[in-house]
């Protein structure tokens, strides 16, 4: 899940940025950007053995417990609440601009497009997760290694794909939108739920990787926020810190 996140900040927005100038939504910047921030932030301290002693030491097990899983679940709730509300107020104050048309697809074919572009990234995300960890596993790759970088790209292969082509099409507010809340959903559904059934016990790398994701959040939220605007440079500027990362996971 960390990988995942780290991997949509910094490849997924770098991509977006090379394809295509993203400017930031001020909503997002001002609402669920920080929230993501947040949470991670959160994730770091919920930890029921964290100290900052044992994390200097570098070493010791880091638990999140069933209370932080409950937390985390608690606040996706009010995330989407707020969400919805927010987008059916928008609707609500939108009005359609005179003589624009729009092409409306039916339910069904709706449906079958969905589904398809569903099933093709599905079966695209576990033939390149499936091929690279057996590769990894032959030239003795760590699972931690295996799982910040190969899980994470194939679980990232539809924020890739979705983000990259609405940057493409100008679709700004889809394209930084959809790694946002994909972020925001990792951590307090997906991980939030398996810590509500099971704690979930993690060595000293989870903590220092969650420290590069809050580090890699404000990367990225600073750049937004002061040009509004994400260009090649930035996009350059963030796979360079993702190489980075993916040297430092390799070397440890």
């Amino acid at each position: 899940m960390l990988g995942s996140n780290i991997y949509n900040l910094l490849v997924v927005l770098g991509c977006c940025a090379l394809v295509n100038p993203v400017q930031a939504k001020w909503s997002l910047l001002k609402k669920e950007f920080p929230f993501s921030i947040f949470i991670s932030v959160i994730l770091l301290l919920l930890n029921s053995d964290f100290s900052i002693a044992k994390v200097l030491r570098g070493g010791g097990k880091f638990v999140l417990g069933r209370g932080g899983g409950i937390l985390f679940l608690v606040l996706f709730m009010i995330f989407l609440y707020a969400t919805v509300t927010d987008a059916l107020a928008a609707r609500d104050g939108q009005e359609a601009e005179e003589g624009e048309e729009y092409k409306v697809l039916s339910p069904v074919n709706s449906a079958l497009y969905i589904g398809g572009g569903l099933v093709g990234i599905i079966l695209g995300g576990n033939l390149v997760v499936d091929s690279a960890s057996a590769i990894a596993l032959r030239f003795g790759l760590s699972q931690t290694f295996i799982g910040l970088t190969i899980v994470a790209l194939g679980t990232s292969l539809p924020e890739l794909v979705t983000s990259v082509v609405a940057a493409g099409k100008g679709e700004n507010d889809l394209a930084v939108g959809n790694v946002v809340g994909s972020n925001i959903f990792n951590i307090l559904l997906i991980l939030g739920t398996s810590a509500s059934i099971t704690p979930i016990v993690m060595d000293i790398s989870a903590v220092y990787d969650t420290v590069i994701l809050i580090a890699a959040s404000l990367l990225v939220y600073s750049a937004a926020l002061r040009k509004r605007e994400l260009r090649k440079k930035e996009g350059i500027l963030f796979l360079l810190a993702y190489l980075v990362f993916f040297a430092y996971i390799l070397v440890r």
